[in-house]
């Protein structure tokens, strides 16, 4: 723990910054969804999946640095599911004015349905990509049905 803790310390000042906004947007939607599901999951859906055109150039740098910011940081918040950290990622993305797009899907399996998120950048999964990704079916919302 103090080795960690002497890392972060000495780690650039963008670099901290970005721990510290993965584990806030981590925390926050890990937190929401255990206690407002539904309210968190429309919230998200309506906010997120909607892309403005107002953003940069995709910086393949700064989407690494995001994206493995979010994925070290899940390690410390409890059951950070893959819909958490896609939240989280998007959320920090878009801070860093990066344009990308959350991704739901279901599979079927036996009886049951088996979910999964996903963040996509010009069409590419740059978090969460699973090795039979083309099993999920991405699920579509009306932006005005989740009001």
């Amino acid at each position: 723990m103090k080795n960690r803790l002497l890392r972060f310390v000495f780690t650039s000042p963008h670099e901290r910054a970005m721990i510290l906004r993965s584990i806030f947007w981590l925390t926050y939607y890990r937190s929401g969804l255990w206690l407002f599901p539904s309210f968190i999951t429309r919230k998200a859906a309506a906010d997120l999946t909607n892309n403005s055109g107002n953003h940069r150039q995709a910086d393949k740098a700064l989407i690494y640095d995001v994206v493995r910011s979010v994925r070290r940081c899940s390690r410390y918040v409890p059951s950070a599911s893959c819909l958490t950290q896609a939240l989280a990622a998007k959320t920090v993305l878009k801070r860093y004015g990066q344009s990308s797009t959350l991704r739901i899907g279901v599979a079927p399996i036996d009886s049951t349905i088996e979910a999964h998120a996903w963040v996509e950048i010009e069409g590419k999964i740059v978090l969460g990509r699973l090795p039979q990704q083309a099993r999920f079916s991405v699920m579509s919302s009306r932006p005005d049905s989740l009001t």
